[in-house]
Formats: C-alpha cells, structure tokens, sequence
C-alpha cells in the first residue's frame, strides 16, 4: 500500500517543521484532523527556529498559538496568532504565568527532552487542558537516551486509570456504570485514553467514564 501525505505533513513541508521530518505528522493528523475549527488555544514547549508554531497557526485557523523557549531570541518568532514566552519549562514561576493563559486545547512537549521535565511537563499542563483537550509528548525513550523508558512506563500506567474497576461494582451492572465517586483521584475521572506510537504519545483528558458511555442496544420493535 503507498502512502499518501495529509494536508498536515503538506504544511509541515511548507513551514519546515521537523515533526514532518520525524514522521509524527501523520499521527498528528489522525488525532487533530476533525478538531481544527474548534481548537482555541495551542501550547508547544520548544520554539527553535518557531516552524512548527507557524505550521500550527496555519493548520487551526482560530486558535491563539503559544510557544515556550528558554532562548530569548525565540521572541522574534511572535507575531500574528503567535505568542512566545521566555522561560525554563523546569522554573515553576515561570510555568504559572504561562498557566494563566489555559485553559490549553493542545499541549506540545518537544522541549528539553530531558525525563523529568517531561514528566513535570504532563502533570503541570494535563489538568489545565480544556475539557476534552490533548497532551502530545514528543520523542521519548531511546531517541533521546531515556533507554530504560521512563517516561513511556510512567504515561503507561494511566491506562490503569482509564480502565478503573470500582472496587465490588457488579460486572452484571457494566450498562449502568456512567460516573465515578468522588474519592475516586482526579486522573481517573479525567484521563479518557492514551495512544502510543514510535517516540511519540498522545493523552486525551474527558470524562471517564462518562465520554465512553456504556449504550445496551434497544429491542427491536414487535411487529
């Protein structure tokens, strides 16, 4: 089967962007494809050369693009629909004032690359995504030395979150199973899935389980 480019991967040609490079445009595409008109707000951790940002301007045509570096230079990047911010993605300080302009209908983390800033990365922006808002995380594993997979372990254990029993809930009574307890944690109630590819994850924040609904099929009308 040949495979065909996407209107994403196109854009990431024109503007240079090095994820068409690294062929996650196409999973990119996959995800995003039904949401451009409704994205609002993009977060991306990482600027360098701003290809990508310009690439996301482009591809979501009402949405405020934000961009984070620790290079100053970086700023010369914003203009139009794009912000730049100044800051270490490790400094918390700085962290909040990029907090306050979420709620983040896209969170990109293709900055330092480095373990624990990815993890800090996830657990500072997944809870102040929008809703049903999406947090990418790029390159992780071997491609940036993390050989012993930290990161991908560490995103992994939350499909135990999206497919959370409550403890003694009848399996009989699964159709009716539509909302968890309050003592249930936050991550439980708000992770709806996770999808892996080659260096790349993709964390979707909803409603668990109510954005999965449990639908028992109606009895067919009697004649």
């Amino acid at each position: 089967m040949q495979y065909r480019s996407n209107p994403l991967e196109e854009l990431g040609i024109k503007h240079g962007a090095t994820k068409q490079a690294h062929n996650y445009l196409q999973h990119y595409w996959t995800h995003l494809r039904d949401l451009r008109e409704e994205v609002r707000s993009v977060l991306e951790i990482g600027v360098q050369t701003g290809a990508s940002l310009r690439m996301w301007e482009e591809f979501f045509p009402n949405a405020l693009i934000h961009g984070i570096d620790i290079d100053p230079d970086c700023k010369r990047h914003e203009k139009g629909r794009v912000l730049v911010h100044i800051g270490d993605q490790n400094d918390d300080e700085f962290l909040a004032s990029v907090l306050h302009r979420g709620p983040f209908d896209l969170v990109v983390d293709d900055g330092s690359h480095l373990p624990h800033h990815q993890i800090k990365a996830f657990e500072t922006f997944f809870p102040q995504l929008s809703q049903h808002g999406i947090f990418v995380m790029e390159d992780t594993g071997g491609v940036v030395s993390d050989f012993n997979n930290v990161v991908i372990n560490a995103l992994r254990n939350l499909t135990d979150h999206v497919n959370y029993w409550p403890p003694g809930f009848p399996c009989a009574e699964w159709p009716h199973l539509a909302s968890f307890s309050g003592d249930v944690p936050w991550i439980t109630r708000n992770v709806v899935g996770v999808a892996f590819y080659r260096w790349l994850v993709f964390v979707f924040r909803g409603d668990n389980p109510g954005d999965n609904p449990n639908l028992v099929p109606k009895p067919a009308p009697v004649a």
